[in-house]
């Protein structure tokens, strides 16, 4: 979220899908299973997406500098850069090289991060319901709510490329990691 991508990557879609969170929550309750289990509220990202405005990474460059560091990592979201798979949003690509070009300026050095965990959902949307086993209503928590048998058929996990797993994925990164690179090269 470091790109301030927070509506069409898959951890934004799984920390604030009620179905999703819901069952996280009832997976690291507590149970004969699991007794010291914390139990996990997702969330989003809040103010982590803030770094894409240009108040918050000039002052975070700032205090860099301020600390002797050499050197700032940032990712760059992919689903920003490509928000639908036929889609280039060149505007985000421009405000990363302003980023980029700020580092440089203030002596810094920009390490780039090209996938930093978040996909764009037309990569992987992630799976909201599954069918359950019919033993499974027996079982104690958490075991009654974890996703053993095939998903539904009518998610929106099917109509992504449904994450690494499928080469597509694959050849769609490269592309990307292409056209980033060329562009890149120009800051």
């Amino acid at each position: 979220m470091e790109g301030g991508a927070i509506t069409n990557n898959e951890w934004h879609y799984f920390t604030t899908n009620e179905i999703i969170k819901s069952r996280i929550f009832k997976l690291t309750s507590g149970s004969i299973l699991y007794r010291d289990t914390k139990q996990i509220s997702l969330a989003p990202a809040y103010d982590s997406a803030k770094f894409w405005d240009p108040t918050y990474y000039e002052r975070d460059f700032n205090h860099a500098v301020r600390l002797n560091i050499n050197a700032i990592r940032i990712s760059l979201e992919w689903s920003r850069i490509q928000p639908e798979q036929n889609q280039w949003n060149q505007d985000a690509v421009e405000h990363y090289k302003k980023m980029i070009i700020s580092m440089k300026e203030k002596h810094l050095t920009p390490v780039i991060t090209l996938n930093h965990f978040p996909l764009p959902l037309w990569v992987l949307t992630p799976l909201t319901h599954f069918r359950k086993r019919l033993y499974q209503y027996l079982l104690p928590s958490p075991l009654r709510d974890l996703p053993l048998k095939e998903p539904s058929a009518d998610n929106r996990f099917e109509k992504s490329l449904r994450g690494w797993e499928n080469p597509e994925t694959i050849k769609a990164f490269t592309k990307l990691v292409k056209n980033v690179v060329l562009e890149l090269k120009r800051c």
